[in-house]
């Protein structure tokens, strides 16, 4: 890896790792750049999940902070957040390199179209600064929470976007608390696999310390934009720069060209 596929990878986790921090997504945007950088596919997915647990953990700080992250929801989901991690990271190990690399594909490219069907979102305001659940929000928690840890051990691409669907459809109430709540949970579990892909010999310390400064970098972003930038703004920004990506790996797959 020489210094200019270095930069764009520092570029790439900076860039999508502010927009995961808040929205969830980032992984549809560094992941194929990493694997256009010629990383092994294997090594894109583990690198890219264990680095984001900095940026998760960082701005769950700050959102704690500010009051909006519930911490009986993540007491909830964390725990079986952490066995399904553990499932997924063993899972990721036996899947062929080439599974993984469309897979990584497959999934930035339904994380594009996502984004394409939310652009006329608008940011939800509420008067209550908290999170209210409906009936039996625990179970439904707590197995929101072993999908996302099994989803992290395999891919981890948009999994806060995952989580933060599946909590909107738990509880209602605060946007923000929403974002804060999903971000600790994620955090939680991007941290186990983290550990299971170091376990598994899957970590390139090299990368990370490409990975690692650009997830602090992006949570202090994410932190200081969130207020002040629109959510259609950074939504056309992650489609334009996620669609340039695909497109150049998608034409090298196809013609058989080097990353």
């Amino acid at each position: 890896m020489d210094f200019l596929h270095g930069l764009i990878i520092f570029v790439a986790t900076w860039v999508g790792e502010s927009f995961g921090a808040m929205f969830g997504g980032s992984g549809f945007i560094i992941q194929p750049a990493l694997l256009l950088a010629g990383i092994e596919p294997h090594a894109a997915v583990a690198n890219d999940v264990a680095a984001a647990c900095v940026s998760g953990i960082f701005f769950t700080f700050f959102m704690h902070g500010q009051g909006h992250v519930d911490w009986k929801i993540v007491g909830w989901a964390a725990p079986v957040a952490f066995i399904g991690t553990i499932a997924g990271g063993f899972l990721l190990k036996i899947i062929s390199p080439a599974m993984v690399l469309w897979m990584v594909i497959a999934i930035s490219a339904a994380g594009l179209v996502y984004q394409l069907f939310h652009m006329k979102m608008h940011k939800a305001e509420f008067l209550s600064p908290e999170l209210h659940p409906r009936r039996h929000w625990q179970v439904f928690t707590a197995a929101a929470g072993g999908i996302l840890g099994l989803y992290n051990g395999i891919s981890g691409a948009g999994s806060g976007m995952l989580l933060r669907t599946m909590l909107a459809t738990i509880f209602s109430g605060s946007t923000k608390a929403l974002i804060g709540t999903s971000s600790a949970i994620n955090g939680i579990s991007l941290l186990i696999a983290g550990f299971t892909f170091l376990y598994l010999g899957l970590l390139d310390w090299k990368l990370m310390a490409i990975l690692v400064p650009a997830n602090f970098l992006a949570a202090w972003t994410a932190s200081k934009i969130i207020n002040r930038v629109s959510e259609k703004s950074l939504r056309i920004a992650f489609i334009v720069a996620t669609s340039m990506i695909l497109a150049v790996l998608l034409a090298q797959q196809l013609t058989g060209s080097p990353a």
